[in-house]
């Protein structure tokens, strides 16, 4: 633990970069009190996605003094028109004692903060996963070249094309403020989730319920179940996914928070503006998650609509039901256009219809310990958000989430499984992750309804709120400690708890030797010096590690790599065709990390291995199956 002590400056960094823009276009806004903060990460990626396309278009490098002045203007045009507008300041009223909402928040931040922490082990860990290769080496790139835009970041790679971005934009910023990569990531992490995602649930419920105790709750409860913010970190791992549920919440509630201040075409103005800057703090790190953050902004709409429809006239019935079915089929039609962007959802249905169902009611998704207590608590609060006008989209929502997961983990058909769930390439640890959306608030609508029925109505308003947050302080604890953090992986089949990605000891990626090497490559070789190997081991990590080039930085090797380096290049003083390939990707030195490994995703590449004795190579540094060779047959 005295690591991550050490480690506070880098924490204070990555917070520091996650909230400081957005609190600077929040308060341009005239955005006031809770709203602001919770408002603040997603107005930040936001911003930070877009400058830093506007960046790339430009030619300037993204830097955090470029990323600052980018935020200033933007802040200062924000203000002129908030001004030009006369428009006031923008609360999120609320009833009910603040220190309930504080103290679940309080509670949400330690107990996120312990499970973290101790889940990564250090502070300069890191996920020994598949995509984490890309995504660090992308953050190296944006660090290393200017180029954090999402029209650019693919480059990396070698290729081309859009790929969002917004969250390795924002990690490059925390790495130029003098954190080294691998803490950064984590620092971002740990702040995303102890911080951005529950005030984002605090605020989305108290936009909806304007009850600062029912927003503690579900702030504390945010942090207690395993399917998020824990499961992207467990898979994948999904950096980007990861960041746009955390901002989801919020996003939604700057959708539906057209309160106080909103009155009329100029505040209209400011809502839609407010909006759309959240919601492209999603787009930017997501774009699938685009998706629920619509569906909630009109469930909600949609709820106040039927509401104030009983006692409209008939006028205004007819134009908010004209309204309603509009935005329903915006709605329908955005699910499909976005739905049908990804080309490579190859996901299969693994288990069946009542299984899946059990997984949701029991909350024991993908083979997670079943949290018995927590499905009491959501199961009560889907009955309770029934009963009340303001939550039955809540009610609604659980009930398409329920749907979306069933449907990936037990549904063959491909029409269907494309059409509901290929946003997300039918991915089931997407869509159990995005479940967490509805079942923390409805777990702490539970909670709250269950403590005013013991409670009675004589009691209940003197002692709901400290009889209320003391048992979301106890059943938080109680699952954090009780309940394992690595969970049986039941699509993969793999007979036990999946191997945990961020110690070496179970990981098969990067081991405390390769690392070792791979950072003292800079004083090995020239800075230009070009380095290859199979990407499949721990020499994906090196661009990221070192800043040198390191190929290939992702880990989908290139054909070449496959069909001739990978077979091979220990050939290479005997056949030319290895060398006119060497040469073509300007080859100087070979990382032999070993063949690597027959997983999805990976491959056992044997010409990346096995260099002594061979003509045309060279040792530099290390020995076995952890060493660098130099390419002397192709000279």
């Amino acid at each position: 633990m005295s690591d991550w002590w050490a480690a506070a400056p880098a924490l204070a960094a990555g917070v520091l970069v996650i909230y400081a823009p957005g609190l600077a276009l929040g308060a341009a806004l005239a955005l006031r009190g809770f709203a602001l903060v919770a408002a603040a990460p997603a107005l930040t990626f936001g911003a930070a996605g877009l400058l830093a396309i506007a960046a790339g278009l430009v030619g300037v490098p993204w830097t955090p003094l470029t990323a600052a002045a980018g935020v200033a203007l933007l802040a200062l045009a924000l203000w002129a028109l908030r001004r030009a507008l006369r428009l006031g300041a923008l609360r999120t009223e609320a009833d009910g004692p603040r220190w309930v909402l504080l103290l679940g928040l309080g509670v949400a931040a330690v107990a996120t903060v312990a499970t973290l922490t101790a889940y990564i082990g250090a502070p300069d860990a890191i996920s020994q996963t598949n995509d984490a290769i890309f995504h660090l080496n992308a953050v190296r790139w944006a660090v290393d070249t200017g180029d954090a835009s999402s029209l650019l970041i693919n480059a990396v790679q070698g290729s081309r094309g859009f790929y969002p971005a917004a969250w390795h934009a924002a990690v490059s910023l925390v790495v130029q403020l003098g954190v080294d990569l691998p803490v950064a990531v984590n620092a971002v992490v740990i702040a995303l989730s102890a911080l951005a995602w529950p005030t984002g649930v605090a605020w989305l419920m108290l936009v909806t319920t304007r009850s600062r105790l029912t927003a503690g709750l579900a702030g504390a409860m945010s942090a207690a179940f395993a399917t998020f913010p824990l499961l992207m970190l467990q898979w994948g791992v999904l950096y980007p996914n990861h960041l746009s549920i955390a901002l989801l919440p919020a996003a939604i509630a700057a959708a539906v928070s057209v309160g106080s201040g909103t009155a009329g075409v100029a505040g209209a103005v400011r809502a839609v503006g407010l909006a759309c800057l959240a919601a492209a703090g999603v787009a930017l790190a997501q774009p699938a998650t685009i998706l629920p953050l619509a569906l909630c902004a009109w469930l909600v709409w949609a709820g106040r609509g039927l509401t104030a429809w009983r006692t409209a006239q008939t006028k205004a019935r007819v134009r908010g039901i004209l309204l309603l079915a509009v935005g329903g089929v915006a709605v329908a039609g955005l699910w499909l256009v976005v739905g049908a962007i990804p080309s490579d959802g190859h996901w299969r249905e693994f288990t069946g219809i009542r299984d899946a169902a059990w997984h949701v009611l029991s909350l024991a998704h993908l083979g997670a310990p079943p949290r018995i207590a927590l499905a009491v608590l959501v199961a009560v609060g889907v009955v309770a958000a029934l009963l009340r006008a303001p939550l039955r989209w809540l009610a609604a929502l659980w009930a398409v989430l329920a749907a979306l997961y069933v449907t990936v983990a037990a549904i063959s058909l491909d029409v269907v499984r494309n059409t509901l769930v290929g946003a997300w390439y039918e991915d089931p640890y997407r869509i159990a992750a995005l479940t967490t959306l509805a079942s923390a608030p409805l777990a702490a609508v539970g909670l709250e309804a269950l403590v005013r029925l013991v409670l009675g109505r004589r009691l209940r308003e003197r002692l709901l709120a400290p009889i209320a947050a003391t048992a979301a302080v106890v059943v938080v604890v109680l699952t954090v400690v009780l309940t394992p953090t690595v969970f049986r992986d039941v699509v993969f089949d793999v007979g036990g708890e999946r191997p945990h990605p961020y110690r070496e000891a179970e990981a098969d990626y990067l081991e405390d030797d390769e690392r070792a090497l791979l950072e003292t490559l800079p004083d090995l070789v020239a800075e230009d010096a070009t380095i290859i190997g199979n990407p499949g081991t721990g020499m994906g990590f090196g661009f990221a590690l070192t800043g040198l080039d390191v190929q290939p930085r992702s880990w989908r090797p290139p054909r070449s790599f496959l069909d001739v380096l990978g077979r091979r290049l220990p050939e290479a003083a005997a056949d030319p065709a290895v060398c006119e390939i060497v040469d073509e990707v300007g080859a100087d030195y070979v990382l032999d990390f070993g063949p690597g490994f027959s997983e999805p995703g990976r491959w056992v590449l044997p010409g990346f291995t096995g260099f002594e004795g061979r003509e045309g190579f060279e040792l530099v540094a290390g020995d076995g199956d952890v060493a660098l060779w130099r390419i002397t047959a192709c000279d």
